[in-house]
């Protein structure tokens, strides 16, 4: 069961990375079919436009391991983060290592569920700096 959904994941970020709609998978015990939809809005000012796409910083708070991603209760989108802040903690086989915050901001997006299995440097939590 944690194989498929680390394969499920591993798909989720190939889809991201690839800007994929859709993306099939399957082996002898497993069959997956993955879809994202996409949405264009066209807009006819160009200044609207360039003010919607001005200069808006993300960065990432990253997997410092390897294993399930467990937050803090207080890890919600629109909270902020602080630099050195616990966020949480990765655990493998009973041993938890904390997830250190590296940047301050918004949290705008949680990329890793609670729980979800996590490899070391994968983007866990992106941040609007």
């Amino acid at each position: 069961m944690k194989e498929n959904l680390k394969k499920i994941d591993e798909l989720i970020e190939v889809i991201d990375e690839y800007e994929l709609t859709e993306i099939k998978y399957k082996n002898e015990d497993l069959k997956i079919k993955l879809k994202k939809e996409r949405s264009v809005v066209l807009e006819n000012n160009l200044e609207s436009i360039e003010k919607s796409v001005e200069k808006e910083s993300f960065k990432f708070i990253k997997s410092n391991g390897i294993g399930e991603c467990f937050y803090n209760s207080k890890i919600k989108i629109g909270e902020k983060v602080k630099v050195g802040e616990e966020i949480g903690n990765i655990s493998i086989m009973g041993v938890k290592t904390p997830i250190i915050s590296d940047i301050s901001g918004e949290i705008v997006e949680i990329l890793v569920r609670n729980g979800m299995n996590a490899d070391y440097g994968k983007n866990l939590i992106k941040v609007k700096a």
